[in-house]
């Protein structure tokens, strides 16, 4: 075991550190392609698993959505190989939760030892993606970027802005993402986990007391995809007699790709979702 954790800090070092060969190749993995592999993040000063997913055919881990923090890739151990590392392509968001609209530089470190060490700096395209190899599977990795290099996101007639705030098992609410709904006042998000969520519009683009639809992806307790119609339990927790009471909302069917549409959300509010068992 020692010999491998040997390897593993080496590869990482080869792979971030050194200085970029002559010939760029195209973001890849080693020795992992099509393997299974578990995200875990902190966020709100939690670390908790986020997505369940398999890498692709050139052993890159593509997500979207990703907020800046520190993350752990664990190949499943079923799936690992002597000398093997990952690529990632991610689509970032900004700390409020906007997606990435211009390059930005972000800062990869890595911790060793306990110590965080600058691995390298990456940058996205002007759509937020960033793309990289030479990741170690259980090492922790946090992104991060200057607090001026924010998305910007303008108003919009008719398409009010929403910020998501999340509360994940036991974390602090955190911003997880911010965005406009479209013009019929539908708010699209993906991966969704179990936990609480809070809504609210930007001031000034709409009457808090009007609700919009939420269109969303759901995930389980793992960060697994839903892969068959599956309920999905919503309460909401309303102030009485000086302390919060939860009431259930409802129970909404999720289709067979975990996506299920919510009429009547309301803003100002905490909802707790909860994924079933079928």
């Amino acid at each position: 075991m020692k010999n491998c954790k040997l390897w593993g800090i080496l590869l990482l070092l080869g792979g971030l550190l050194a200085v970029a060969p002559a010939v760029v190749k195209a973001v890849s993995g080693v020795n992992a392609d099509n393997v299974r592999v578990k995200i875990y993040t902190e966020q709100g000063d939690d670390t908790f698993r986020a997505i369940t997913t398999r890498t692709n055919d050139d052993g890159v881990v593509v997500a979207k959505d990703v907020l800046p923090g520190w993350y752990r890739m664990d190949i499943d151990e079923d799936h690992v190989q002597d000398s093997q590392s990952l690529g990632v392509r991610l689509r970032m968001l900004d700390k409020d939760g906007k997606r990435l609209n211009e390059e930005t530089t972000v800062d990869m470190y890595v911790k060793l030892n306990g110590e965080k060490y600058l691995a390298k700096q990456v940058k996205t395209d002007d759509s937020g993606w960033l793309e990289t190899s030479g990741l170690v599977s259980g090492n922790e990795y946090k992104l991060e970027f200057d607090s001026t290099d924010s998305a910007s996101l303008h108003e919009k007639e008719g398409s009010p802005r929403v910020k998501v705030k999340a509360k994940v098992r036991q974390s602090d609410w955190f911003n997880a993402f911010y965005e406009r709904t479209n013009d019929a006042k539908v708010l699209e998000v993906r991966d969704v986990v179990p936990g609480q969520y809070q809504f609210s519009y930007k001031t000034g683009d709409r009457d808090p007391a009007l609700p919009f639809v939420l269109k969303a992806r759901f995930r389980d307790e793992d960060g697994e995809r839903l892969k068959e119609p599956t309920p999905i339990k919503l309460s909401v927790y309303k102030e009485q007699g000086g302390e919060e009471i939860r009431h259930l909302v409802g129970t909404v069917m999720t289709n067979h790709r975990g996506v299920a549409t919510i009429p009547g959300v309301m803003t100002e509010m905490d909802y707790k979702v909860e994924v079933l068992a079928n």
